[in-house]
């Protein structure tokens, strides 16, 4: 009997080691399994046997602001682990300064939703709200559950205070789902986040500080897009990303109230940020039943900036139009064929882009800003759900001929963008004066459409 107690231990042994990978799968990896200093990868007996980054896949990490962080701000970022074999996905990641990267904890991370936790260095979940024992301050952000999906949202605060470089370590299993450990794949990766500051308050320059998009008039309305200028407005430069929406570049997705630590308030209200950069920064106004003058200011770490006026009308319609597509001081409105492909103009309006005049009859499409509320409504800064149509009363005229069917929308996919889908009247070839109106109120814009 005792010299079959080894193969009984053995056969015990590995009928336990399926069950720990299952625990794994379902409940996430235990903690320091990220590849950073000091820990593991879950690439063992008791995990996922494999040797690291040996597969065709990767996982990766894409940060809203680049590789840089600014204190005490919130950042989502957006983990993809991608393996052509793999059925279930589930990662574990850490921050750590780098001045001490096998001990020191930089910031705190949070589950923004069921299929991650927050586990403390003791291997129990962080309490919400709360903090990892001071025995045990380490903390990582893993999987919860295994998924056949490959995405993964996490947030994380930053240190309050500049602590200077933050190492990002991360490792990810791609599984097959066969309930052993073997023929799975572990893939690491590692980042480096460096510090940003703001050095000065914002400030807003006086002459035309605040203009609308696509037609750069010194006007707003509810839900169009403005364009701020000044000097020190961000401390980076970008535009919003899929990790910047809550809860996702979706239908029903919610812009950023702020962008890289940047604020807008428009008449006291905040608005949706999509663009910063040091000299301009770019918004979604926010609902206001006011009319006339209206503040706009900037806020962001370094300060407040100065206040500027500028008028709110309950509708500024503006269609596209865009500087390539100008020619001999005639402007033409940038407009596509129902192909998403081909734009309306004259062949050889603008280098390396397809264009042909329209014909009578077909249907194109225009774009515009500032065309007020829909139905059912959509706040600003919001991805529509399903169809939303346009409430004030619209026409278009080519040449002075009003278009017989014309239909006008929120952009299916776009914040604050409108579409409209119009078809052409009967006109001889030439260019011809196109002109919008919403209510009796036109854009104000001379632009011009080529017919054949």
């Amino acid at each position: 009997m005792r010299e079959k107690r080894p193969f009984r231990y053995a056969v015990i042994a590995w009928a336990i080691v399926p069950l720990l990978v299952i625990a794994y799968s379902r409940f996430g990896p235990p903690p320091r399994s990220t590849g950073a200093p000091g820990d593991q990868v879950c690439a063992r007996a008791d995990c996922h046997v494999g040797t690291p980054d040996s597969g065709p896949g990767r996982v990766e990490i894409a940060f809203p602001s680049g590789l840089t962080y600014i204190p005490g701000q919130k950042q989502s970022w957006l983990v993809t682990v991608t393996d052509p074999d793999a059925k279930v996905f589930g990662f574990q990641a850490t921050a750590r300064l780098a001045s001490n990267p096998e001990f020191a904890q930089a910031g705190t991370f949070h589950s923004p939703g069921p299929d991650t936790l927050v586990i403390c260095e003791d291997g129990g979940e962080r309490p919400a709200g709360g903090a990892c024992p001071d025995m045990f301050p380490v903390e990582f952000i893993q999987h919860s559950d295994a998924k056949p999906e490959n995405i993964f949202h996490v947030e994380w605060t930053p240190p309050a205070e500049d602590g200077g470089p933050v190492e990002v370590y991360i490792a990810a299993n791609a599984a097959n789902a066969s309930g052993t450990p073997t023929g799975d794949r572990i893939y690491t990766a590692s980042y480096t986040l460096q510090p940003v500051t703001f050095t000065a308050a914002p400030l807003i320059r006086q002459a035309q500080p605040v203009l609308q998009a696509f037609d750069n008039s010194e006007r707003l309305s509810p839900g169009t897009y403005v364009q701020i200028f000044g000097e020190n407005l961000a401390a980076t430069q970008r535009q919003w990303a899929g990790v910047d929406f809550t809860p996702g570049l979706e239908p029903g997705g919610v812009g950023p109230m702020a962008l890289d630590g940047v604020e807008v308030l428009i008449n006291g209200k905040q608005a949706t940020v999509s663009y910063v950069s040091p000299t301009q920064v770019n918004a979604v106004v926010p609902d206001d039943d006011h009319e006339g003058p209206v503040s706009v200011q900037v806020r962001h770490p370094g300060g407040e900036s100065n206040t500027v006026q500028v008028n709110m009308f309950r509708l500024t319609p503006a269609l596209l139009e865009h500087p390539l597509w100008e020619r001999d001081g005639k402007k033409y409105v940038v407009a596509l064929f129902s192909d998403y492909v081909t734009y309306v103009g004259p062949p050889d309006l603008v280098n390396g882009v397809a264009l042909r005049p329209a014909r009578p009859g077909e249907t194109i499409i225009f774009y515009a800003l500032g065309c007020g509320p829909v139905a059912p409504p959509v706040p600003p800064g919001e991805i529509p759900e399903g169809l939303s149509r346009i409430v004030a009363d619209f026409r278009f005229t080519f040449g002075g001929v009003e278009a017989e069917e014309a239909d006008g929308f929120l952009a299916p996919g776009f914040v604050g963008l409108y579409q409209f889908q119009v078809k052409v009247p009967n006109l001889g070839p030439g260019d011809h004066r196109i002109e919008l109106s919403l209510d009796g109120q036109p854009t104000g814009q001379e632009l011009y459409i080529t017919t054949e």
